[in-house]
C-alpha cells in the first residue's frame, strides 16, 4: 500500500462511507496487492477512520472517515488551493492569503505541512505544486 493509493481511498471515503470490498477493489485497481483483510486491519489501526462491523457475519464492514484533526483540515485546504492553480507552481505566501479565515497558520507551517503531504511537492523558494 502506497501513500498515493491510501490518499485515493481516503478521497473516496470523503464522498461517502464505503464497504470494504469496494475499497479493496479500488486499491487493487490502483496497483495494491494487499488482501481485503490487510486493508481492514490498516483502517482499524489508523486514526481518523471508523470500521463498523456488518449487522450479520456475512455482511462486510463499512469504512468511514472519523472526525478530521485541525491539521488534516488545513492540509486538505492547502491541497485544494494548489489544485486550483492547475499545475502552476504556487508560492506558499499566496496559499497563505487564499486560505479561509478559519485557519490560523503561517507560511512556515504551510511549507511544513506541504512537505508531509504525499500529493504535494515543495521546491525552489517556497513554491508548491502537485506531485507527479
Amino acid at each position: 500500500m502506497t501513500e498515493v493509493i491510501l490518499d485515493r481511498l481516503t478521497n473516496a471515503l470523503r464522498a461517502k462511507p464505503r464497504k470494504l470490498d469496494e475499497l479493496h477493489r479500488m486499491a487493487v485497481e490502483s496497483g495494491s496487492n494487499w488482501s481485503a483483510d490487510q486493508l481492514w486491519l490498516l483502517f482499524a489501526c489508523l486514526d481518523g477512520y471508523r470500521v463498523q462491523a456488518g449487522s450479520t457475519d456475512q455482511e462486510l464492514p463499512t469504512i468511514s472517515l472519523g472526525d478530521r484533526s485541525p491539521k488534516e483540515k488545513l492540509q486538505e485546504a492547502i491541497v485544494e488551493i494548489v489544485r486550483s492553480e492547475i499545475g502552476r507552481p504556487v508560492p506558499a505566501q499566496k496559499v497563505f492569503t487564499l486560505l479561509p479565515s478559519e485557519f490560523v497558520t503561517s507560511v512556515a507551517q504551510i511549507l511544513a505541512i506541504a512537505r508531509e503531504t504525499p500529493t504535494l511537492e515543495v521546491f525552489g523558494p517556497g513554491l508548491l505544486r502537485l506531485r507527479k
